[in-house]
C-alpha cells in the first residue's frame, strides 16, 4: 500500500514492503537507465505511514484474540447495499466454517457502530452479544463439531466509522458525481462488514453481491458474474475462488467507465479489468498501457501472477496513494510509481 497524507507521520515498513520498494526501484531502474536520490527518498516516503495522534491507530495493532475465534472461515456469501450519496452499509453475510474444536459459540469482529439486526442458522434465530471491543459472541442451541462444516447468517446495517480518512467506508464526489469505495488495511474490515481480522485465517472463498443505484457501476474482487437490473436498482455479482484476508476485500461505487487490457507473460495472459471515472479515461488508459512491461519483468522476478485464473485490475478512487486489494489495486493517482509498487504486493 502507499500513502500521500498529512502531517505528524512517523514510518512504519513491513518486510515484504521494504522488498516491494527494492522492487519499485528496479522497475523504475529497468525504464529510466538512473535512480536519483528522490527516486530513493520518495517510495519511503510514500510507504506505509500513519498518524500517532490518529484514532484509526487503534486498528493498526493486532487485536486481541476472543473467545471462540477458533474455527476456519471456508466461504463467505457477502450481500451489500450501497448508495453513494449516502454514508451507510446495509448487509447480509452467510459464512460456512469448520471449527478447530468442540464449541456451543462463536465470535468475530463488528464495530460497535454498525447494529445487528438478527443472526439465524439453518433458519432459526441465534442469540448473540455484543460486549464491547467490537465483538459479536454467537451462541448457538448444540455443540458445534470439530471439523464438521457449518454455517450462520448475520444481517447487519449501519454508518462505518470514518477516522480522518482511514480504514473505512468513504463517500464524497469526483467532477460533481458520487462515489463510494472502501480501504481496510490491515485491521479495518471489521468497520464495514463482520469478520475475523486476523490474518492468519483466510477467507477460501467469496461471492460477493453489490445492490446500488441504477446509473452507477460497482466493483470488487473476483470475476464479474452477472448484474441484474432490479427497477431502480442493480445488483451486480462477483465470485473470488482464491483464499483472502479481511482487508484485501474492497468495494466501490461510481460513476465508472470500464476497459480490459491483456498483458502477455511467460506463463500465461493476465486479463486487466479497469474501472476509472468517466471523466479520466483517457488520461487512465495511458497511465495502465505504461504496467505491460513491468508485468512481465514481475513473471521473471517472481514466476506467475498468483491469480491468473481470474484477473487483475485497477480502480480509481479517492484515496491518496494505492492499496493492493486482492485481483484490484484501487488508486487515486495513477501514476507508474504506485502502480507499479501495487502490483508488486500483488
Amino acid at each position: 500500500m502507499t500513502y500521500n497524507k498529512n502531517s505528524r507521520k512517523i514510518l512504519y515498513i513491513p518486510l515484504f514492503h521494504f522488498i516491494a520498494i527494492l522492487v519499485m526501484l528496479l522497475v523504475n531502474f529497468s525504464f529510466s537507465g538512473n535512480i536519483s536520490k528522490a527516486q530513493i527518498i520518495l517510495p519511503f516516503a510514500q510507504e506505509k505511514m500513519f498518524s500517532t495522534q490518529n484514532p484509526i491507530n487503534t486498528f493498526e495493532a493486532l487485536p486481541p484474540a476472543l473467545p471462540g475465534d477458533k474455527y476456519d472461515l471456508v466461504f463467505m456469501k457477502l450481500e451489500l447495499e450501497l448508495d453513494p450519496l449516502v454514508h451507510y452499509v446495509k448487509g447480509k453475510v452467510k459464512f460456512f466454517i469448520v471449527p478447530h474444536e468442540d464449541a456451543d459459540s462463536i465470535s468475530l469482529q463488528l464495530h460497535d457502530s454498525l447494529q445487528v439486526e438478527n443472526v439465524s442458522y439453518h433458519g432459526n434465530l441465534l442469540n448473540y452479544s455484543r460486549p464491547g471491543i467490537h465483538a459479536l459472541i454467537i451462541n448457538f442451541p448444540e455443540i458445534l463439531l470439530e471439523g464438521e462444516l457449518d454455517s450462520l447468517e448475520i444481517i447487519y446495517q449501519g454508518d462505518p466509522p470514518n477516522y480522518l480518512g482511514e480504514n473505512s467506508l468513504f463517500t464524497g464526489f469526483h467532477l460533481g458525481k458520487p462515489t463510494l469505495w472502501t480501504l481496510s488495511e490491515p485491521y479495518g474490515a471489521f468497520t464495514w462488514f463482520p469478520c475475523k481480522i486476523t490474518l492468519d485465517d483466510k477467507i477460501d472463498s467469496t461471492d460477493i453481491s453489490i445492490l446500488f443505484p441504477l446509473g452507477y457501476k460497482a466493483a470488487t474482487i473476483g470475476m464479474p458474474v452477472k448484474s441484474d437490473t432490479l427497477g431502480s436498482w442493480v445488483k451486480s455479482l462477483w465470485k473470488h475462488r482464491y483464499p483472502v484476508a479481511s482487508y484485501l476485500i474492497g468495494v466501490a461505487v461510481g460513476d465508472y467507465q470500464t476497459y480490459i487490457e491483456e498483458a502477455p507473460t511467460k506463463y500465461g495472459t493476465i486479463k486487466i479489468y479497469n474501472y476509472v471515472y468517466s471523466g479520466d479515461i483517457n488520461q487512465q488508459q495511458n497511465a495502465t498501457a505504461g504496467l505491460f512491461p513491468v508485468y512481465a519483468l514481475y513473471s521473471e522476478l517472481f514466476g506467475p501472477y498468483p491469480f491468473l485464473e481470474e484477473k487483475y485490475g485497477h480502480l480509481e478512487c479517492g484515496m491518496g496513494g494505492g492499496m493492493e486489494h486482492q485481483t484490484l489495486t484501487f488508486a487515486g493517482p495513477f501514476n507508474h510509481h504506485i502502480l507499479s509498487h501495487e502490483l508488486a504486493h500483488s
